[in-house]
């Protein structure tokens, strides 16, 4: 693990300390910080040098080359500089031999107990096939008050809603943990209850 600035590593020596070839790795995944991006940030800017660290994340896959890349960032990214950054990313992984596509993801629609959207690239190295995205699986609903919400976010018609499982609650998530008092701490063997429902017993 390297923990400091990723504008101070070196993609190449990043390359020989891990002892990695040329598409030797399966997946570069993460997510450049998102503040300066999100449209509930006080000042939306190109000039916000932090929406431009995901240029040191492309340099770091042009030096590994993976078989597939990941971005994960928020809604705002699509409309900062009228898209400019998401078409620099297209313009970039592709000039690499990559496939790339985007959507906007509900966590809800995935058994995720939040209501927060994200916009998620994938890349795929050398593929002529199709990009695609997972379904919603859960009934959960909310608001997408964004730029690209209409285009990029999964539809899901209400007569598809009844084949969908129930929306992950936060008290379907918590219900079951044992209470604690201000200041203590609790170990996995403390819990007093068996899960309740397939969130707790994934957890």
């Amino acid at each position: 693990m390297l923990v400091g600035d990723v504008r101070q590593v070196c993609e190449i020596n990043l390359k020989k300390r891990l002892g990695l070839e040329e598409g030797e790795i399966s997946l570069v995944a993460g997510g450049p910080p998102c503040q300066g991006f999100s449209i509930n940030a006080p000042i939306r800017s190109l000039d916000d040098e932090r929406n431009h660290l995901f240029k040191d994340f492309l340099r770091v896959v042009a030096a590994l080359m993976p078989r597939a890349v990941l971005i994960e960032n928020v809604p705002g990214i699509v409309s900062l500089g009228k898209g400019t950054v998401v078409q620099q990313i297209y313009r970039e992984l592709e000039a690499m031999g990559y496939k790339v596509k985007h959507k906007i993801l509900f966590a809800g629609h995935y058994g995720v107990p939040q209501m927060r959207f994200r916009t998620v690239f994938i890349g795929i190295k050398d593929y002529s096939g199709e990009i695609t995205f997972p379904e919603p699986m859960y009934s959960a609903k909310a608001v997408a008050n964004f730029t690209g919400a209409q285009d990029l976010c999964i539809p899901t018609p209400p007569l598809f809603y009844q084949h969908l499982k129930p929306q992950t609650t936060v008290g379907d998530a918590l219900s079951d943990l044992p209470e604690i008092n201000n200041g203590e701490t609790n170990s996995p063997d403390s819990y007093t209850k068996e899960p309740e429902n397939d969130y707790q017993r994934y957890l």
